[in-house]
């Protein structure tokens, strides 16, 4: 690392060359470009760039939720062929600083990753672990032949003061659909107690909400779904709570089919990731 790195805020100029810096993160599926320009207009997120002579090496961004208490860390990146020479960890430490100044209500920091080998070897406190399954769906493909299970619920668009409410109830009834008290949208872990009322206005500002409910009318089931464009084509994310595989399959199969159509109208691929609970079998989804 040369004496001319700097860091500092990143800002919607800086979009182009950040991603730029290494355009086929996640293998091309990466959802920092389609999102960038919404981060920059969101006051609880803050973008953090280490550049070397106007050139961009490493790139962070921190988000504050859970009514001021909780750092997301998210989107770290450094430039391929210069890792390890110290650019990443500069910008890191200057990170930290600014926070203090930032965010001085912060009482802890956490982040989603995939499960592996760095968090067996530490000790991690976990929030709550969950199953991915990602499909991917040419503009060929037909969706019109999906197995449609008998008795399957409707999935209802709903908004965030009745998202609100289910989270309130589910709190009176013990936490049977958000049992880690936690809802993570678009690996964002956000608590279901500490500040609710200002992270379901997030979740809901990028995700559309969903939920379905039994043959009384009682919520057991949510997800929020959010799609845009990759480097490979569109991806859509949904995230789904409730321990109910019957109502998974129905919120996998109505927002798949949904995605699809629109990425059968630009024909591009589409990659369709869902997030779900361990006590989900992935081999029972039978989709």
């Amino acid at each position: 690392m040369s004496s001319t790195a700097i860091c500092r805020r990143a800002t919607m100029k800086d979009h182009k060359a950040i991603i730029e810096m290494d355009n086929m993160v996640y293998n091309g599926v990466d959802y920092l470009d389609a999102n960038y320009p919404l981060y920059m207009q969101q006051p609880y997120r803050f973008c953090f760039l280490c550049e070397d002579n106007g050139k961009v090496m490493a790139y962070s961004q921190q988000t504050l939720v859970d009514g001021g208490k909780t750092l997301i860390g998210q989107a770290g990146r450094s430039r391929p062929g210069h890792r390890g020479e110290g650019y990443f960890k500069m910008l890191i430490n200057y990170v930290n600083e600014q926070i203090k100044i930032l965010c001085p209500s912060v009482e802890r920091r956490v982040y989603t990753a995939v499960y592996g080998e760095f968090h067996q070897k530490r000790e991690v406190n976990f929030i709550e672990k969950r199953n991915r399954q990602t499909f991917k769906l040419t503009p060929e493909q037909s969706l019109c032949e999906i197995h449609c299970f008998m008795n399957q619920p409707t999935v209802y668009r709903i908004t965030p003061y009745e998202l609100e409410a289910i989270v309130e109830e589910d709190c009176k009834n013990g936490w049977k659909i958000f049992p880690a008290k936690s809802l993570t949208s678009e690996w964002e872990p956000m608590s279901m107690i500490d500040g609710v009322k200002s992270n379901v206005q997030i979740i809901a500002y990028r995700s559309l909400l969903f939920a379905s409910y039994d043959i009384n009318g009682k919520c057991v089931a949510v997800s929020a779904l959010n799609g845009y464009t990759i480097t490979r084509g569109r991806r859509s994310d949904c995230d789904f709570y409730g321990p109910n595989l019957n109502h998974l399959q129905a919120h996998m199969i109505a927002h798949a089919k949904e995605a699809h159509k629109k990425s059968q109208k630009v024909k591009c691929d589409l990659y369709f990731c869902v997030h779900f609970p361990l006590s989900i079998s992935p081999e029972k989804l039978n989709v």
